[in-house]
């Protein structure tokens, strides 16, 4: 009796392991097979960056991104800023993510949550070195600790000397924009800078009717060429390089774009104002923003390029490649002012013009 239950029992043991084997192997070979099978996700990315540069290092990390997801694969939208834009505005579908200007921060509720800055470059002062060889900068100028004030004084300076002491060329806004900007949050703080831009923002504001008178007193003193609204803003920098001027005000990024001969001749100073005193600094920036589209067939892929894209390693490469002083989130060293700039047709800066030529 018990040699024939030993024998049942060994024979239910085999048959047992058998079968558990042949059940590893069957679900073995369904993962196998699921996931050889396992749908591809395309991402639709559009991107405004036409620059060789620009263009060259992100698709340098989105090629990366697809190496270490095998079954993501990204499909790209060249344009321009207007292009991406109303891509966003026509279509709640056929594109994941876009790369575009701060305009998308209007734009919130099509995201999944709102816009957040990428990268950018800075608006600063860039000088006639030759000009200014022959006058003292006030203290703190280097570090931009020094106050709408004493810039101004310096202006009169060049002014008496012959020279125009701000070169503008408002045609399409941007500088302007940037002027008055840099005048609120020189004057009452870089809040008041960051307000400018909400789209709920009050343009009542006493700390914009400060900025815009004060920069009208610029322009009464003569401080300003007075042809800056017919003056396309690159012939700003024009003036600067010929010794006519002494100033101007322009984004970093098209100034890299001078030959290295001409850019011997200017040099570079912060906004009035934005050293803070040592405390944290401030620069007023044209941001560049990426949104995770929220009707996205692909919310989890989607989420997954736009960490990828903002990740301190892509950053630090993006900014050792492209030279920018931040990526991701509109911070570095200092607070990142959002451009008005990127809203100069907006009714807010329409009402600024009218109300400088009253």
């Amino acid at each position: 009796m018990s040699k024939l239950g030993f024998k049942i029992d060994m024979r239910f043991l085999t048959i047992l392991v058998i079968g558990l084997f042949l059940i590893a192997a069957g679900i073995g070979i369904f993962i196998a097979v699921d996931d050889a099978n396992a749908r591809i996700v395309t991402l639709t990315i559009s991107h405004p960056f036409e620059s060789k540069i620009w263009a060259t290092a992100l698709r340098a990390e989105l090629k990366e991104f697809e190496g270490l997801n095998r079954k993501i694969k990204l499909s790209v939208i060249d344009g321009d800023f207007s292009s991406v834009q109303q891509l966003v505005k026509s279509s709640p579908t056929g594109w994941d993510i876009v790369i575009g200007s701060s305009a998308l921060a209007r734009d919130a509720t099509l995201f999944t949550e709102a816009p957040e800055a990428l990268t950018g470059s800075l608006w600063g002062i860039y000088y006639n070195k030759e000009i200014l060889s022959k006058l003292k900068l006030p203290p703190g100028a280097k570090t931009g600790d020094y106050s709408i004030e004493d810039f101004k004084k310096l202006c009169l300076e060049i002014r008496a000397g012959g020279k125009t002491p701000i070169s503008l060329g408002s045609q399409y806004g941007w500088p302007l924009a940037a002027w008055i900007q840099a005048l609120m949050a020189s004057e009452s703080g870089p809040q008041a800078a960051l307000d400018l831009v909400q789209t709920n923002y009050n343009s009542s504001d006493p700390r914009l009717d400060k900025a815009i008178q004060l920069f009208s007193s610029f322009e009464k003193e003569g401080l300003v060429n007075p042809d800056h609204e017919s003056k396309d803003w690159p012939l700003s920098i024009r003036d600067i390089l010929a010794g006519k001027a002494a100033f101007c005000l322009l984004d970093e990024n098209f100034i890299s774009s001078l030959l290295p001969a001409e850019r011997e001749k200017i040099g570079y100073l912060p906004l009035p104002g934005s050293g803070s005193q040592g405390k944290t600094s401030w620069a007023i920036g044209s941001l560049v923003y990426l949104g995770v589209n929220k009707a996205s067939v692909n919310p989890k892929a989607s989420a997954r390029l736009q960490g990828f894209l903002t990740s301190p390693g892509v950053t630090e490469r993006l900014t050792r490649q492209l030279e920018v002083p931040f990526f991701a989130k509109g911070t570095g060293p200092q607070t990142v002012v959002a451009s008005i700039a990127s809203f100069s047709t907006s009714p807010l800066f329409k009402e600024i013009k009218t109300r400088l030529k009253n």
